[in-house]
């Protein structure tokens, strides 16, 4: 990667964890609520969201709409290992369901049925979707996030690689997923698309790599390859137009990008890896990066930094956010782009 510039106007906010689910309302976040924020929440302040029992999980946030898997309704509240059941046996179930919020109108919704150990959900335009089984085959669940009307896509999001870390990579209406495909006479990784209101899945394009890590978002794709070069780890970062198939290398060097995200015409990604000395080199650790709409790069946090390799980046039109403990606890910190 070229030499990259550090931008300004970046503030840490303080987040309390707590068990269930919290929404952090920042000027930016909560442009697409009409200007309103959503449940009475004041800008920058911590608002509880979800308080039942059990655990609430991997939720997933676009516009007004906030999806969960939620185990209040698992007996022990938790999924599998490590935990117990109440009658202290070892626990095997995961008895959750997808859940939907109305940011504004705060009502919740089932949207699911119990699902067993599929846990990620995706929101985008409305549509939730999610990994699951029918009658042994597998493929991706699709349904309103305001009314539980269930359709399944055989095959759509599952390949011999599926990690049940990754969520589906939905944009709008369309899911894009890899498969390891005999095509012709040789196996190639392969790009698929299908539309989540129809069903019909297209070929897209050979990878030469299976991605470590994939962002789809307003009708881009990005990715990260690691190859191996003269003994070591080498990385890209790629970004291509879905319609046309354009490629741009965002990154390509001996360090990793992860945690990616997009919004609009900006990737925002993650590179470095963690020290835990007292005062660490302003070039070491894990550090953030944006590519604007004209394709620079910059680097989002300061020199004062300790970014968490945790959590991906998240980000709307003006704001970029992630995880720092700068001052020793996890909090979050947000940088204004345009600043």
């Amino acid at each position: 990667m070229s030499a990259l510039k550090t931008s300004h106007g970046c503030q840490a906010v303080r987040a309390a964890f707590a068990r269930g689910l919290v929404l952090l309302a920042t000027v930016g976040l909560v442009c697409s609520c009409g200007g309103e924020l959503p449940l009475g929440v004041e800008s920058g302040q911590i608002g509880p969201l979800v308080e039942d029992r059990g655990d609430q999980l991997h939720p997933s946030l676009d516009g007004t709409w906030l999806v969960w898997f939620d185990l209040s309704g698992d007996d022990n509240g938790r999924c599998f290992i490590p935990s117990y059941s109440n009658d202290g046996e070892y626990d095997q179930t995961c008895d959750g369901v997808i859940k939907s919020m109305d940011l504004i109108s705060g009502k919740v919704r089932i949207i699911s049925g119990f699902l067993g150990a599929e846990t990620r959900p995706v929101v985008s335009d409305g549509l939730v979707a999610w990994r699951c089984n029918k009658d042994s085959a597998r493929g991706l669940c699709v349904t309103p996030a305001d009314r539980r009307r269930v359709t399944f896509l055989e095959g759509v999001s599952w390949d011999y690689y599926y990690s049940t870390d990754a969520r589906p990579w939905i944009d709008g209406n369309q899911a894009v997923w890899v498969v390891y495909d005999y095509y012709p006479r040789q196996y190639v990784y392969r790009l698929k698309r299908a539309d989540l209101k129809s069903g019909e899945i297209q070929d897209m394009q050979r990878l030469d790599f299976y991605p470590s890590e994939m962002a789809f978002f307003d009708g881009k794709l990005a990715w990260t390859e690691n190859q191996w070069q003269d003994g070591a780890y080498h990385y890209k970062l790629l970004l291509m137009d879905v319609d046309t198939g354009a490629r741009t290398v965002v990154a390509d060097g001996e360090q990793a990008s992860y945690g990616l995200s997009g919004k609009g015409r900006v990737l925002a990604f993650k590179q470095g890896q963690p020290v835990y000395t007292e005062e660490p080199d302003a070039e070491e650790g894990v550090h953030i990066y944006y590519r604007d709409p004209d394709g620079r790069v910059f680097r989002a946090d300061g020199d004062e930094a300790r970014v968490s390799r945790e959590a991906p980046v998240s980000l709307d039109e003006d704001l970029l956010v992630w995880i720092d403990h700068r001052e020793g606890d996890y909090r979050v910190a947000a940088c204004d782009m345009h600043s």
